[in-house]
């Protein structure tokens, strides 16, 4: 196992020294994290996720400007001013993801007690479906991803002036 740890990280760091191949490899890495995290998001709500604004990178940390989810019924669940994510690197060495930091700027929480007795955000997340045999094995960036999603670990939360509406109908 520690051969695979540093044969990975030696071909990191040959990617990143390598000339002409680092920017076509940078920029598609660097692309990659910020709009997939949101559409990896999108695919287990019935609501909308939006941001207005998407910077950073995978390794140094995104930030989502202008954040917002919501409802099925098109009414807003969730906001903030600005997300930001940034990983523990050392934690990619030890094959795990570690969430470094998350820092929330002026979240707004809506939470709405429907007649019915139910929460709006009740509906929000989409039902799990079991699942299916892939039609076609997995490549390596879907195991790889696999691997490193198994567990999350979440070290340091900051909340600046958070707000949380609830309103009972």
């Amino acid at each position: 196992m520690r051969h695979i740890k540093m044969m990975m990280v030696s071909l990191g760091l040959l990617l990143l020294l390598g000339g002409e191949g680092q920017c076509a490899f940078w920029t598609d890495f660097t692309n990659w994290g910020g709009p997939n995290l949101l559409s990896l998001l999108q695919g287990h709500l019935n609501g909308r996720v939006t941001a207005k604004e998407i910077s950073g990178n995978p390794i140094s940390g995104l930030v989502y400007q202008d954040l917002t989810i919501t409802g099925p019924d098109g009414q807003v669940v969730f906001t903030a001013n600005r997300l930001g994510i940034r990983l523990s690197l050392a934690s990619l060495l030890t094959f795990h993801l570690d969430l470094g930091a998350v820092v929330l700027d002026n979240p707004k929480f809506f939470l709405v007690k429907e007649k019915s007795g139910q929460w709006n955000v009740s509906r929000l997340l989409k039902p799990e479906a079991p699942p299916a045999p892939p039609a076609q094995p997995p490549g390596l960036l879907g195991k790889i991803t696999a691997y490193f999603l198994r567990e999350i670990n979440l070290a340091n939360l900051q909340v600046d002036d958070g707000e949380i509406v609830i309103t009972d109908r």
